[in-house]
């Protein structure tokens, strides 16, 4: 891919991949797979899982592209198909049991804010963030494990920004009022 390449727009490379141009597609996956991946990784809490849902709806996405709607945003509209696929896999999983949160999270090692943390106080918090209601756990794990932004978890989880900062706040809110109440704040 030549500079020029990866600076185009989403609508014009998806108009170029539904013309057949494979490499336009690969752009746009390499563009969208850190968002994508974020948010399965915090839906799914199971990193090989995430991957495979990530790989999944890319795939999905590729071989619907030619009932993409001229008006349509790319990235909304992949992000839909991951977000149906990841539904559909936790209504299967219902049944089975999941993995603990603690285990299943991504690496985090490149986070500061993780790195300082001892190794028992990841496991309080992981435990702690696992016991939020999803509403605040997928923003959160969104930004702190993924290191997105509050405007990327926005886009893809089709919020306002300000709800995702309201969120994350009630989210941390929440576990510090937890922690207080255990002494460990």
């Amino acid at each position: 891919m030549t500079q020029e390449q990866t600076q185009e727009s989403d609508e014009v490379l998806v108009a170029a991949a539904r013309s057949g141009d494979r490499r336009a597609f690969t752009l746009l996956m390499q563009r969208y797979r850190p968002l994508a991946f974020a948010y399965a990784s915090a839906t799914l809490h199971h990193k090989e899982e995430a991957e495979d849902a990530v790989q999944e709806a890319f795939l999905k996405a590729f071989q619907a592209l030619p009932k993409i709607r001229a008006n349509a945003t790319w990235g909304k509209w992949l992000l839909q198909i991951l977000r149906n696929h990841c539904t559909d896999i936790l209504r299967r999983r219902k049944s089975k049991p999941m993995l603990p949160l603690l285990e299943s999270l991504p690496d985090t090692a490149e986070s500061p804010e993780w790195e300082a943390l001892s190794k028992e106080r990841k496991e309080r918090l992981r435990s702690a963030i696992s016991g939020l209601a999803e509403k605040y756990q997928t923003p959160l794990l969104m930004h702190y494990a993924s290191g997105l932004t509050y405007k990327e978890i926005a886009l893809v989880l089709e919020l306002p920004e300000s709800t995702v900062t309201g969120r994350i706040a009630g989210g941390l809110r929440i576990v510090r009022e937890k922690f207080k109440r255990e002494g460990l704040l």
